[in-house]
């Protein structure tokens, strides 16, 4: 049996990186969506992430297949946010409703009040006073660093608002069913699903749109291998070591990254309340990070530790 303070201090790190990938997602989907329909990026890109699981671990192939009725709940959730976070950015379906990256990454971290809202409804327990407010600080935050909700409301924000509101069901039902399964073994089980899903799907939404080249080939492989394979893989392992209510406080670190990455390539400035959002974001997180309840110290499932 692990020691309490190692496993989740290891877990809170691997958090922390993979919102710093996710945060260069939002701008690499909507620019592969210039050349590829909604539903065929979701597929193509969650059957590159499958295939890479399963070259990195033949057996995981067999393990998976086990568990795709035990891991329907969390494919579908997050098959249908997936699908609304896609459709809200995709400019060629939307046109000038559809939202921007900065402003689908504010709406989707908003999925760190809803998540208190679901363990309300399955534990009939209130969250803890310290982490209530650390998710208070986390919304504040975010909503300094982009303040995107005060200009005119597009249908791309509302598709994007409901997959927030999926994500956070998401986020606490993988808190419960990591600790049961092995690791990769429940992503690939996902991944699968979902690209079976979206095909058809790509076939009987609109027309389908894929536009072969180096740059999308080189998108694909970056959303496919890195920011699905790798991060749900760590999202996966962590999420059996922290509470569901203290890793959607570190998520909202994902449009900081967001942020960050957009400034480094010069699309946007730092300006003081950026500079003061992204503050209070970090706050938010070591206050969640500190907080003395229980958190999840289970032995790691087979597989990986």
């Amino acid at each position: 049996m692990p020691t309490k303070n190692k496993p989740t201090t290891k877990a809170r790190a691997a958090l922390i990186l993979l919102t710093a990938i996710w945060g260069s997602t939002f701008v690499v989907t909507q620019s592969g969506l210039s050349t590829m329909s909604p539903f065929v990026l979701l597929s193509l890109r969650f059957a590159l992430a499958g295939c890479m699981l399963a070259l990195f671990r033949p057996a995981v192939v067999p393990q998976g297949l086990l568990l795709i009725r035990a891991a329907g709940p969390l494919s579908l959730s997050l098959f249908s946010g997936f699908c609304l976070q896609t459709m809200g950015l995709a400019a060629n379906l939307l046109g000038a409703e559809a939202t921007t990256p900065a402003r689908s990454a504010f709406l989707t971290a908003l999925s760190v009040i809803f998540v208190p809202a679901y363990e309300y409804l399955a534990t009939r327990r209130r969250p803890r006073r310290q982490l209530a407010l650390a998710a208070a600080l986390a919304v504040a935050g975010v909503y300094l660093f982009f303040h995107p909700v005060s200009l005119e409301w597009r249908r791309g924000d509302s598709l994007t608002l409901l997959g927030a509101l999926i994500f956070a069901f998401y986020i606490v039902e993988l808190g419960k069913r990591s600790r049961r399964h092995d690791t990769l073994a429940l992503v690939f089980a996902q991944f699968i699903t979902i690209a079976v899903m979206a095909a058809p799907l790509a076939l009987l939404v609109g027309t389908p749109q894929f536009q072969p080249g180096w740059r999308i080939f080189g998108e694909l492989v970056y959303l496919g291998l890195v920011c699905s394979a790798l991060t749900f893989v760590i999202m996966t392992w962590a999420q059996a070591r922290v509470s569901p209510m203290e890793a959607a406080v570190i998520y909202t670190l994902e449009p900081v990254f967001a942020a960050a990455f957009s400034i480094a390539l010069g699309r946007e400035v730092i300006t003081m309340k950026a500079l003061l959002g992204g503050s209070v974001i970090i706050i938010a997180m070591i206050l969640a990070s500190a907080d003395p309840g229980e958190t999840h110290t289970v032995a790691p499932p087979e597989g990986i530790d």
